[in-house]
């Protein structure tokens, strides 16, 4: 919201309801188990306890991973050649 100015409504679903989702996209089922497990993770809030992390994305990339904003507002990388607002 604050990137885009306007209000962005998050709704989340449930872990059954988000592999059904998923899996309509036409994913295949190794996909679909990954995301949904990977969405339940992020549910649990593990992925925001700062311990969790190690220097290895910086030692592989040669740098500090970017904030969600900086990610929102370099919009030339999200989709290259797509315009956003």
């Amino acid at each position: 919201s604050q990137v885009y100015g306007k209000d962005i409504e998050h709704i989340q679903l449930g872990y059954h309801e988000y592999k059904e989702n998923v899996h309509k996209r036409g994913l295949p089922d190794w996909q679909v188990r990954d995301a949904a497990a990977w969405e339940k993770m992020k549910a649990s809030g593990i992925d925001e306890n700062p311990l969790g992390y190690t220097k290895d994305f910086e030692n592989i990339v040669g740098k500090k991973p970017e904030s969600f904003v900086d990610y929102l507002n370099n919009k030339a990388r999200m989709r290259p050649g797509l315009v956003f607002p």
